[in-house]
């Protein structure tokens, strides 16, 4: 599938990259690493981003991110990371715009909705599939590109903690190494750095700290007034769910954030399909790492997915 992808870019000059929303740093990374490559093509290249909705912090790290591109019309789009087209939020239009479209993924809940699709689900993170696009292509790696590929990586395998980890993954980071990429800082800024507003709000996340089902499912919630009466902005507010992840007996942790439409949640799990339960809810993601945003208020939607959570943990577990 490679082959096609390759075609489609040899024969386009104005290309397009669209994240998905909530970019967060694989999606960032990846998004930007192919922004990078196919300059060296030659290729006038952009990322539309949500602006309202990505991890801005994210953002002062990655290489090549420019807002002051001129306008183009495509005739070619590639979309990153992104499981289906609800998840481009206002840019749809601006994707159906290209005479060909991408799709580079590797979300197992991916729906195939491009005319060309690269869908792998074993990759830990688009990030490894931009790699293997750019050694396939025989395209050169600056060290731009490679800390760009290096961010993606290291974000979605929570620096290589979490299960979606593989050999491959391993082999790919000890390549980009090569590189004299400064991982020891993309490390400690990716999971140690915080910033005050952040710290705050982790107060805030512990004290709404609540368990259900014998402690197999554990939860935080930030309010939309918290945050408010901190300044907290987005770029603040992630990862939380990694607070009752910490669980030992947890077997689904979720949190629980107001937005202007709806209630953010955040899904980690042990053994249970992470992305089936979100996907009960209009949202999507990996078996382990899922999320979803749902109408209600913080109370209703918790007591809707803690009860879809003991049915899945009843259903699931005991089958295994």
């Amino acid at each position: 599938m490679f082959t096609d992808i390759c075609n489609a870019i040899n024969n386009s000059k104005n290309i397009l990259i669209i994240p998905h929303t909530s970019a967060d740093g694989d999606c960032l990374g990846s998004s930007y690493a192919l922004k990078l490559l196919l300059e060296e093509l030659g290729k006038k290249v952009d990322v539309i981003l949500d602006k309202a909705d990505c991890d801005h912090r994210i953002l002062k790290i990655i290489d090549g991110v420019n807002y002051k591109n001129e306008p183009f019309v495509p005739d070619l789009v590639i979309a990153v990371d992104c499981a289906d087209k609800g998840r481009m939020g206002s840019r749809v239009e601006a994707f159906d715009s290209g005479a060909t479209t991408i799709c580079i993924d590797h979300h197992a809940t991916n729906d195939r909705y491009a005319m060309i699709n690269y869908v792998n689900p074993d990759a830990a993170a688009t990030g490894e599939i931009i790699y293997e696009l750019a050694q396939f292509m025989g395209l050169t790696l600056t060290t731009q590109i490679v800390n760009n590929i290096y961010i993606a990586i290291v974000s979605d395998t929570g620096g290589f903690a979490y299960s979606n980890t593989k050999p491959h993954t391993h082999s790919v980071a000890a390549q980009l190494l090569q590189y004299g990429i400064n991982s020891a800082f993309i490390h400690s800024y990716l999971f140690e750095m915080n910033s005050k507003k952040r710290i705050e709000l982790m107060k805030l996340a512990y004290n709404s700290f609540e368990t259900y089902f014998e402690d197999k499912i554990a939860t935080v919630s930030i309010t939309a007034e918290q945050m408010n009466k901190l300044g907290a902005s987005e770029d603040d507010a992630g990862s939380f769910v990694n607070i009752p992840r910490s669980l030992e007996s947890a077997i689904v942790s979720m949190s629980f954030r107001e937005v202007e439409n709806g209630v953010k949640v955040s899904i980690r799990s042990q053994l249970v399909d992470a992305a089936k339960l979100a996907q009960q809810f209009g949202g999507g993601g990996h078996i382990r790492a899922a999320g979803c945003t749902v109408k209600g208020t913080i109370d209703e939607v918790k007591k809707k997915l803690v009860s879809e959570a003991e049915k899945r943990i009843k259903l699931e577990v005991r089958l295994r």
